[in-house]
């Protein structure tokens, strides 16, 4: 599903590069059939990650991913985010509790791209992608190097996070990670890149 910024939010000085966030599956609630381009999809009704203007998140766990997006986005000035899953399909087990995608068959994790995230990332066209979880990264990675030429780039999903692992280290993890994909692709220029490390400096010591 496409991110909408609020319209309060100023936008004009934004980079137009269209980039892609890929999760591994939804886990709330469908709304109704939305059409984009002869595409139809159902978004969720909660846009649980349209929040407050960017500030680092303190943290990356589970239930938070709206902080981390939304950080993301506002932070880095992306125009054009395209947020979405490798799978569509939500799964929970027989007493309603969420199930990740390694419950999913392979057969439907492939179908899913094939049919519905090849078509996203065609209509879309990003520039960079970024994934979360080793999983979803080595699936979108294998099916694009046959496919299209875009550069991928492997987050650390924000609900796996491994002992011993401070929150400041997933902080400076995915800070580094992303701005090294926007820079080393041409989507942010050395002015901001210093910007950007002033900022995230600042706000650690704040």
């Amino acid at each position: 599903m496409a991110l909408i910024q609020k319209n309060e939010i100023e936008m004009t000085s934004w980079i137009e590069s269209p980039v892609m966030f890929v999760f591994e599956s939804p886990s709330r609630a469908h709304g109704d059939d939305i059409e984009y381009k002869g595409v139809l999809k159902k978004p969720s009704p909660e846009w649980y990650w349209v929040e407050k203007n960017g500030v680092f998140p303190s943290y990356f766990k589970g239930g938070q991913y709206g902080n981390l997006i939304s950080s993301i986005i506002n932070t880095f000035k992306l125009k054009n985010a395209y947020v979405t899953n490798l799978v569509k399909c939500g799964l929970n087990n027989e007493k309603g509790d969420f199930k990740g995608i390694d419950s999913f068959n392979e057969d439907c994790i492939s179908n899913c791209y094939s049919t519905f995230l090849k078509r996203e990332i065609e209509i879309t066209s990003p520039r960079v992608v970024f994934t979360f979880g080793n999983k979803v990264y080595e699936w979108v990675k294998n099916k694009l190097a046959s496919d299209r030429n875009i550069p991928i780039y492997y987050f650390p999903h924000p609900a796996r996070q491994r002992v011993g692992f401070t929150d400041e280290f997933y902080k400076v993890l995915y800070f580094w990670i992303i701005t090294k994909g926007l820079y080393i692709n041409n989507i942010i220029t050395d002015d901001f890149l210093k910007e950007l490390t002033y900022r995230f400096i600042k706000n650690g010591k704040d």
